[in-house]
């Protein structure tokens, strides 16, 4: 992996850096011990899609993989251009809603730290069987003592114990989850050229990768997966319509719709009603008992909608 390594360190985002790279993983990679964790049968992935002020429903090609490949015009952490892939999210031992992970991950507000609301519609699909997916290694030296980040590393403790690993391989390994995990805001997707096209390699041969969500502070998980194997693996069961808040560095989830049988075409919708319903002012009454004023937060949301007060 040394000659993969080497472009790494010193990558420029020039064609010349791309092409380069793109080859020597090719040639590298195989031989590459690698680490899994096992996703089991039933179990769990939620992805979401934002509404816009025009979206009224969603249906299930609209909150799965992207379909439209030609206009993929911008890199993603896992994929290049012109090039779908199904990102999704499970739950951890510190996010026990997947769907929040999922949510943290698409959040305009929490990616650049803004504040306001948005509607999203978000799926749930459970596995048909137990699969096996690569893991992606926290990089060392970092300050996120997550447990997600001690469940990958006790993966990848015990797996190279068994399998071994050279030192180029190592710090393959580690150069991967630093891109893997890095922050990359709104409009800087270029920095996502070296995670996207090491796992836009790796996906030849994996069926998918399980990796730390950057956006909830590594303490959930997601994954992804091509759409030929998502398809395989995975079937939609139910769907929700939720609400989320965010002002200064809290939040706050309500859910408004569900349908418990995706199968079902179009989705039978319910309103979610009684304890399982948080409403308006309780929305508010959380915000104020985390020391936000309901002035700050009904002036935010007027300036969100462009309203006057």
């Amino acid at each position: 992996m040394k000659n993969s390594n080497d472009i790494i360190k010193s990558f420029d985002f020039s064609e010349a850096h791309v092409d380069l790279l793109q080859r020597h993983l090719i040639s590298e990679l195989n031989g590459l011990p690698i680490m899994t964790m096992k996703i089991h049968k039933d179990r769990p992935v939620y992805r979401c899609r934002k509404h816009s002020m025009n979206d009224i429903l969603f249906f299930e090609s609209d909150i799965s993989y992207r379909t439209d490949k030609d206009n993929i015009k911008n890199l993603g952490r896992c994929n290049f251009y012109n090039s779908s892939k199904f990102y999704g999210s499970i739950s951890s031992k510190e996010v026990e809603l997947g769907y929040a992970t999922a949510v943290f991950e698409t959040s305009k507000l929490l990616r650049d730290d803004m504040d306001g609301y948005e509607v999203y519609t978000i799926g749930m699909w459970t596995a048909n069987e137990d699969i096996e997916l690569m893991g992606v290694k926290p990089p060392a030296g970092e300050d996120k003592e997550s447990e997600v980040y001690k469940e990958l590393r006790d993966v990848y403790e015990e797996d190279f114990k068994k399998n071994g690993i050279n030192d180029d391989q190592k710090e393959f390994y580690e150069l991967y989850g630093k891109e893997m995990t890095k922050h990359v805001k709104t409009n800087e997707n270029d920095k996502y050229c070296v995670s996207a096209l090491i796992t836009e390699t790796l996906l030849h041969a994996q069926t998918g990768i399980v990796y730390p969500s950057v956006q909830s502070e590594s303490k959930g998980l997601n994954v992804v997966l091509n759409p030929m194997t998502f398809d395989k693996h995975f079937t939609l069961k139910r769907v929700m319509v939720s609400d989320f808040f965010k002002f200064k560095k809290e939040s706050i989830f309500r859910n408004l719709f569900i349908c418990e049988d995706a199968s079902i075409y179009p989705f039978k919708y319910k309103e979610v009603t009684g304890k399982d319903f948080v409403n308006m002012p309780q929305v508010i009454e959380f915000f104020n008992q985390k020391g936000i004023s309901s002035d700050y937060i009904i002036g935010r949301l007027v300036a969100q909608l462009g309203m006057k007060k």
